[in-house]
């Protein structure tokens, strides 16, 4: 049995938005920034699908299983924003052999989603929620769960960061390029 909503819209949306510009980033793979962008793409791609399914599934296990898949996307995405920042604004040079460092939160976090029964790191306790008649998947977080979303939200503000002092300092044609994210 599955349950189809209204919610599921956007993220189909977002399947088919995060598809396309793939598809186009792969056509530009000279332009600045495009190789990152495109695994930025895909990780929002994975976290769509796996949320897609996450509704579509009326099972716990179901729910976990696909709640799980989507941190394949959660964990790794805000990595891509801050190396396609990086790269996008002139400063590839910082995209060098320890970038792997990076993804050392990700790839932890993504162990622990996968083994939450026997340490509950990620969530504390698990249960199906009716929420105006969709049936959800409830969790109280764990402490690395936190890590987790304050690192990504770092990464996401150093890179809001990179954003403006590109714009600020740089020349008319990266100005113009900075300007287009805001």
């Amino acid at each position: 049995m599955m349950q189809f909503t209204v919610y599921q819209i956007p993220l189909v949306l977002s399947l088919i938005v995060s598809a396309i510009l793939i598809g186009l980033l792969l056509k530009r793979k000279r332009t600045p920034g495009s190789r990152f962008l495109s695994l930025f793409m895909g990780s929002i791609l994975i976290w769509s699908a796996a949320d897609f399914f996450n509704l579509l599934s009326v099972t716990l296990l179901s729910k976990i299983f696909w709640g799980n898949v989507s941190y394949f996307g959660v964990a790794t995405s805000c990595v891509f924003i801050i190396l396609f920042v990086l790269d996008y604004i002139g400063r590839g040079e910082y995209i060098n052999r320890f970038t792997f460092l990076l993804f050392i939160i990700p790839t932890i976090t993504i162990l622990l989603v996968w083994t939450n029964e026997y340490h509950h790191l990620i969530r504390q306790s698990i249960f199906l929620d009716s929420i105006s008649g969709v049936l959800s998947f409830g969790k109280t977080y764990g402490i690395w769960f936190w890590v987790q979303f304050f690192y990504n939200h770092f990464l996401v503000l150093l890179s809001t960061i990179l954003i403006f002092y590109a714009i600020g300092i740089t020349h008319d044609i990266y100005r113009k390029q900075g300007m287009i994210f805001f």
